[in-house]
């Protein structure tokens, strides 16, 4: 299973725990949190790392691995 969609899947999992179980509802919720910052972390290793992920078709090669693009300037 790809990281990114496992820490994805347990953060829902801690949150839906939390509702469920009010007694650890804290605990459960900072489970959620740090489960968060992973995928988060996860996501950003699989783009840095992941050719795939890389090169992404209509980009330009110095935006494409953190995937922002050039903001656009009119003139009016």
């Amino acid at each position: 299973m790809d990281s990114v969609l496992y820490y994805r899947a347990m953060e829902a999992f801690s949150r839906q725990r939390a509702k469920m179980d009010g007694e650890s509802e804290i605990f459960w919720l900072a489970e959620a949190e740090v489960l968060s910052k992973l995928g988060a972390d996860a996501h950003k290793l699989k783009m840095l790392f992941d050719p795939k992920m890389q090169k992404e078709p209509g980009r330009p090669a110095s935006t494409s691995v953190i995937g922002l693009s050039k903001p656009s300037v009119s003139s009016a």
